[in-house]
Formats: C-alpha cells, structure tokens, sequence
C-alpha cells in the first residue's frame, strides 16, 4: 500500500513530465505530521544535514522545534507548490506560524485543508 506522500510525489511527477494534468482529486491532502516531515527535510537540505539529525537538534530547542523565520520562508514556497496550495498574499498575521517548525505545519495544513475545500 503506498502512502499519501508516495501518491502525491507520483502525481507531482506525472504532471511535471506531462504524462497527466494536475487533477485535484488526485491529491490527498497532507497531514500535520507529514507537512511537519517535508519542512524538516527541506530545512535539513539548506543546512546540509540529515533530518533526524535536524530533527533533534530542533527538539532541544523545544518542544515546537523553533527555527528561523527566514530558512522557514525560504522552505514555504517550495512546499506550497508541492502541496498543491494556492498562492496567498502574505499577512502580518501569518507571523507567529514563522517561528517553529510545528506551527508553521499548522498553518500549511489549514491552507491546504481551506484550498481542498474551495476545489470541492
């Protein structure tokens, strides 16, 4: 059985090679933990280190795995598009979800929960 990510991951590929449209029904949507997942991963990368090893340094830091803002910003735009989550002007009020990795999670998966809801 494959896993929500493999089946996104799929469709991301079919659709950059031109083999098949993006087609909304096809994606899942994410859960908390597995957009927590690809933040880490990709937060990892600019770090050039692994994510277990990220993921515990984080976790030293609290229990929210707070980061910078900026490495988290930077991490925003390549998951939105992967996510499959509509552009949105950027608020003030998006700023408490910058400082950690966990809430920025958050706010990613109500974006994308808001987004399927609206192509529903």
């Amino acid at each position: 059985m494959t896993s929500s990510a493999e089946r996104r991951a799929e469709a991301l590929y079919l659709d950059v090679f031109g083999v098949v449209a993006a087609n909304a029904d096809y994606f899942e949507p994410a859960t908390v933990a597995e957009i927590e997942a690809m933040i880490v991963e990709g937060l990892a990368k600019q770090k050039r280190c692994t994510p277990a090893e990220l993921r515990a340094d984080l976790e030293a830091k609290g229990s929210n795995m707070p980061s910078d803002s900026h490495r988290l910003v930077r991490v925003v735009f390549k998951l939105r598009r992967e996510l499959d989550i509509p552009k949105f002007k950027w608020d003030k009020s998006f700023k408490p979800a910058f400082k950690s990795v966990r809430l920025l999670a958050q706010f990613l998966h109500q974006r994308q929960q808001a987004s399927t809801a609206r192509a529903a």
